[in-house]
C-alpha cells in the first residue's frame, strides 16, 4: 500500500532469496512523488528523487537523501543543496561506489537542451561541489 502517487519499497536478500517488498513508509515516503533511489555503498545513505506540485501546477522533481539509522528507521530526508538542485527538474539520481561522486539528470543547470547528465563531488566538508554537465 503507498501513501502518495509513487512511493519507494525495500526487499531484503536472504540466502537465495527476497523478502516481500515492504513500503518504507514516512519520514521517506510522503504524499508527494518519492522514486528513482541509489543507495551508497555504505548500505546507509539513501539517495532518492521527490516530486512536489509547485504552485504553477509543474512537477517540481529533486534529490533528497536519507540515511538508515541503527535501529532500521530511516531519518527525516533532507534536499541537497542548490549546487546539485535547481527550481527545475533534477531525476535519475545515482550514487558511485566511492560514495563522494553524484550522477543525475537536470534542465536546470546549463546544458544542451532537455535533461542533460550532470556530475557532482562530495568535497571534504560534506558539501555538494558544482554540478559538471557531462
Amino acid at each position: 500500500k503507498g501513501l502518495g502517487s509513487c512511493d519507494l519499497f525495500i526487499s531484503r536478500r536472504i540466502g537465495d532469496r527476497w523478502t516481500k517488498p515492504e513500503n518504507l513508509g514516512p519520514p521517506v515516503n510522503s504524499r508527494n512523488w518519492e522514486s528513482q533511489p541509489s543507495m551508497a555503498s555504505d548500505g546507509r545513505t539513501l539517495y532518492f528523487v521527490r516530486g512536489q506540485m509547485a504552485r504553477d501546477g509543474i512537477r517540481d522533481m529533486d534529490i533528497w537523501s536519507s540515511t538508515l539509522q541503527d535501529d532500521g528507521s530511516f531519518s527525516t530526508p533532507e534536499k541537497l543543496p542548490g549546487a546539485v538542485n535547481t527550481p527545475f527538474q533534477e531525476e535519475s539520481v545515482q550514487i558511485h561506489p566511492d560514495g563522494r561522486t553524484l550522477y543525475f539528470s537536470s534542465n536546470g543547470h546549463p546544458g544542451f537542451g532537455g535533461l542533460d547528465i550532470f556530475m557532482s563531488r562530495k568535497e571534504a566538508d560534506g558539501s555538494w561541489g558544482q554540478a559538471l554537465n557531462l
